[in-house]
């Protein structure tokens, strides 16, 4: 029995029941892009050469006149004539990482800026890229890339989800790879 302020009794079995407070968890941040530039531990000695060092120098002359578009096309024409004569040369991986930020730093097109950087931590760690903490980096921000790009059509990261898991599994980043499997599961299928 329960006696209400205004003196009525009513019998438990007929009281309303008061809905149960609803837990509300605050939602996951989004991860934070981390935007230091790479810094190889020593700068690779094809890069300091006289075939190179011009190429090299225009590449960070645009970026500090912020035409990082003008400097991401100087950096991918500087990659694509070393990994002609080189291969994934240490001095070719350092200039893929440093176009890798150069177009992180543009902050557009998440799609191929995720797809970019997942294919650079991959290349970086395949090459056994150093410093390994750029490598890491690489790889945390295309899982801070791709939660922005779920704020798209789900679908747009939904299709690289699988590669982003795996990349981030190849590096033990385990955490993340959970984060990105998790998503995945709760996103309906698109027909």
């Amino acid at each position: 029995m329960i006696v209400c302020p205004d003196g009525t009794v009513v019998d438990v079995a007929e009281h309303p029941v008061a809905p149960a407070p609803v837990e509300r968890r605050p939602a996951p941040p989004t991860p934070a892009i981390a935007t230091a530039p790479p810094a190889p531990a020593v700068l690779p000695a094809l890069l300091e050469s006289d075939a190179y060092r011009e190429m090299w120098a225009a590449v960070w002359a645009a970026h500090a006149e912020g035409d990082l578009p003008t400097a991401v096309a100087l950096a991918y024409k500087l990659e694509t004539a070393l990994a002609g004569w080189f291969g994934e040369d240490a001095a070719t991986v350092t200039v893929l990482t440093a176009r890798t930020w150069l177009t992180l730093c543009q902050r557009t097109d998440w799609y191929g800026t995720t797809e970019l950087l997942i294919t650079t931590a991959l290349r970086c760690q395949a090459a056994r890229y150093r410093p390994e903490a750029d490598t890491i980096r690489t790889a945390r921000n295309a899982h801070a890339c791709w939660h922005l790009l779920r704020k798209e059509p789900p679908e747009r990261a939904a299709d690289l989800a699988g590669r982003l898991a795996d990349m981030l599994a190849i590096l033990g980043e385990d955490y993340r790879r959970r984060d990105v499997l998790a998503w995945t599961a709760a996103v309906p299928a698109s027909d």
